[in-house]
């Protein structure tokens, strides 16, 4: 594939947290459910700015 075959729309994923920092992997089965009927592709594994709030665990 090369550049040239990309078209579209294809965001960066947000990751939605609980109250206890913990990703909430429900909302995120929702928000992509929402999602990706309106786009090409999706950025996985991006950078949108989340990094410095996430612990390791």
């Amino acid at each position: 594939m090369t550049m040239s075959n990309f078209r579209g729309t294809m965001p960066a994923l947000i990751t939605p947290f609980d109250s206890d920092g913990m990703v909430d992997e429900a909302k995120f089965r929702i928000f992509l459910d929402w999602l990706v009927p309106q786009v090409s592709g999706l950025y996985v594994a991006g950078s949108y700015g989340s990094g410095p709030i996430m612990t390791v665990s």
